[in-house]
């Protein structure tokens, strides 16, 4: 893969890694359009308190993977049972943004998430080790350990290309496939993608709920600068949420590290490739900065993929509208279980 001329600057790096919107009903195919649904009330308001049921059991566990230990939990479910496992945006942002996700465990279903290599408490790889192949072979080590055949995979932005690489790569131990605003399966599609979140910061400095000049990264915490830009990601930019990292850290240089390494891609043809069985559903909110294409591509790719949408959600959908966004993924996979 040819490498990338420039690296995109970090204000875009929390829009590629927090790309993840929001969806209501959901449309199979053969449906060629993307499906809006009436938002539930209040849905576009301050998330309410959404969690897994308190009684089920959570662990914690260091997995080694290659050159590297990956800091993993999981909630619910049973050892060798389904297990669903969540691939957070970045890179360069902790998993923490993305433990609301949990509340998807249940008795039946173990829901899985980790600290990508490098970020969190996950340890450094080698600065050659970082790429897309890495990644989604951490993910392999994952769902070896869990035992199971199959594992259903939810990839939220960046964490959405890592879930297209593992079906690419490991099609036969895929269950199902969540795209939660994932990041474009071709890097011209992302470039197009970058240049409208760069339309909608401009546009909210001008408002006044973005700084112009973003926070220096403090050594190698970023989280500051991520922070100034989170508003872009959410259609109502004052949104309790837009001010809260969710105890997430920004992990400066691993973005135009691990970007470097992945260099060009074009995902499409793998994702057409696999087989006509495989189940995914693709979100996609209407005030996602980055725009709906990417979502269409996707779901254009794979035959059987149903489509969902939020009118009036930005990128983080658990937080800015949960209840519909907990009531189409939960249905989709309690779809899945009881095949």
């Amino acid at each position: 893969m040819r490498r990338p001329a420039r690296l995109a600057p970090l204000a875009v790096l929390f829009a590629a890694l927090a790309a993840g919107t929001a969806l209501v009903a959901c449309s199979p195919r053969p449906s060629s359009s993307v499906a809006a649904a009436g938002v539930a009330p209040g849905g576009t308001g301050p998330a309410p308190a959404v969690s897994a049921p308190a009684a089920l059991k959570s662990t914690e566990w260091s997995q080694p993977a290659g050159d590297v230990q990956l800091a993993a939990h999981a909630r619910g479910g049973r050892a060798g049972g389904p297990a669903l496992i969540v691939i957070h945006g970045g890179p360069g942002l902790s998993h923490e943004y993305t433990t609301p996700l949990d509340a998807l465990a249940t008795e039946e279903l173990r829901v899985i998430g980790f600290d990508q290599r490098g970020v969190g408490r996950s340890s450094p790889p080698p600065i050659s080790a970082n790429g897309l192949e890495q990644h989604v072979d951490d993910v392999e080590v994952l769902r070896r350990g869990q035992g199971v055949e199959r594992v259903h995979l939810l990839g939220h932005a960046w964490g959405g290309l890592v879930a297209m690489g593992y079906a690419a790569k490991y099609p036969a131990h895929v269950a199902s496939l969540v795209f939660v605003d994932s990041i474009a399966p071709t890097r011209t599609l992302w470039r197009a993608a970058q240049e409208r979140f760069a339309a909608r910061q401009k546009q909210l400095v001008a408002e006044g709920l973005v700084p112009a000049i973003l926070p220096a990264p403090n050594g190698p915490d970023c989280a500051a600068r991520a922070l100034a830009v989170l508003p872009v990601q959410f259609a109502d930019p004052r949104h309790p949420a837009a001010k809260d990292l969710g105890g997430s850290r920004c992990h400066t240089g691993i973005f135009e590290v691990t970007m470097f390494a992945v260099g060009d891609w074009d995902l499409l043809p793998s994702l057409r490739a696999l087989p006509s069985g495989a189940d995914a559903l693709v979100v996609q909110g209407v005030a996602d900065p980055f725009g709906v294409e990417p979502a269409e591509a996707i779901a254009a790719a794979l035959p059987r993929a149903s489509k969902a949408i939020l009118p009036a959600c930005g990128s983080l959908p658990w937080q800015e509208c949960p209840a519909p966004f907990f009531a189409a993924v939960r249905a989709f996979l309690d779809a899945r279980l009881t095949r």
